[in-house]
């Protein structure tokens, strides 16, 4: 989904192609839409796996130190690799006078390069871009695992206001907290929260969610958006969208898992590859594939809608490839999430 989401057409004008529009909008900017704030829900539900009980100090250092392992190093290798890669690109294909690139960054660009790269290429102030997290790191998808981690650290917190609100106040709370968090840590950690609730107090929500009912309405409610998209993006009723969104994901996730219905081995062993390499490929690739592609209606929605598998196939072929040849190392570069595949090589 979250590749999906990065192909979206963007510098394509959406009212000349009405096909492009449909599909576009309902499915790169209204349903994939859902695929970050589910895996904060997971994420936090996830953590505290096994401490449900009490979140000892213990307990604490044992999450940072597998997630200093499957997060934060993945984070600081990927970024590194990304710096390297735009020297390549840059001194082989300079870029426009006055355009920063990466040779003219100072010592504090590097270190926001990290962090948050608005800082550096939309001047953003530096103390409200830490304090906020609001903009992205030069690896943009990465903003995930920046805010993942920071919430991490804040985990002791999460835990004892998750384990002593009421469920009443907290049904109240997820009712409105869309209203307040707009974007930035506050939107991450509502997500977050979510599932560490769920997972601290032991609630079984999946007899509820997996009603059929939820899958109906959303669909009527996407269809709504495409329609009134220009009025709904990034509005309070796009945030209660993705609420609905997730519960229908979880549930129909949930209703495949119980028929035995399976993922390949190895693209779930990929996922993590695909997720840090694909970016490159949605900057610099794709838009030149738009360019060249003829700009008409049909061909441009069936471009749309098999540029994210071709994204996902490079992706997948170049991690077969690199496992064969340096199996070790993108076992480190993918935060040891390799399994089968790894092992069989």
């Amino acid at each position: 989904m979250v590749v999906t989401w990065h192909c979206y057409f963007c510098n394509i004008p959406m009212v000349d192609f009405p096909m492009l529009h449909l599909f576009s909008v309902g499915i790169g900017q209204l349903i994939v839409r859902v695929s970050v704030p589910l895996f904060f829900v997971i994420s936090g539900y996830l953590f505290f796996v096994g401490c449900e009980e009490q979140f000892t100090v213990v307990c604490y250092k044992q999450k940072l130190k597998k997630r200093a392992q499957t997060l934060l190093l993945p984070y600081i290798l990927w970024t590194l690799i990304w710096i390297c890669l735009y020297l390549v690109f840059y001194k082989i294909k300079p870029a426009p006078e006055g355009i920063k690139t990466v040779y003219d960054y100072s010592l504090i660009d590097f270190l926001f390069a990290f962090i948050n790269a608005d800082v550096i290429y939309a001047g953003k102030d530096p103390i409200l871009a830490l304090i906020t997290g609001e903009g992205l790191p030069l690896v943009g998808p990465f903003w995930f695992l920046r805010d993942l981690m920071v919430l991490c650290l804040f985990s002791p917190f999460i835990f004892y206001f998750c384990k002593v609100i009421p469920s009443k106040l907290a049904f109240l709370v997820l009712l409105t907290s869309p209203v307040l968090c707009q974007g930035g840590y506050l939107s991450s950690a509502f997500y977050f929260m979510i599932g560490a609730y769920l997972s601290i107090n032991k609630v079984d929500v999946l007899y509820i969610i997996r009603s059929s009912v939820f899958l109906y309405i959303y669909a009527v409610v996407v269809m709504l958006g495409i329609v009134y998209f220009d009025d709904l993006e990034c509005s309070l009723c796009h945030r209660y969208l993705i609420l609905l969104g997730i519960i229908v994901f979880v549930g129909v996730s949930y209703r495949f898992s119980i028929r035995g219905r399976t993922v390949s081995k190895i693209f779930v062993e990929a996922t993590f590859f695909i997720y840090a390499f694909h970016g490159l490929l949605t900057k610099f690739l794709v838009p030149k594939i738009q360019e060249m592609a003829p700009w008409n209606d049909i061909t441009l929605t069936l471009l749309y809608l098999i540029t994210p598998y071709g994204v996902t196939f490079v992706c997948l072929c170049l991690y077969s490839a690199l496992c064969k040849v340096m199996p070790k190392t993108i076992a480190v570069l993918c935060g040891n999430r390799v399994g089968t595949y790894y092992n069989k090589l």
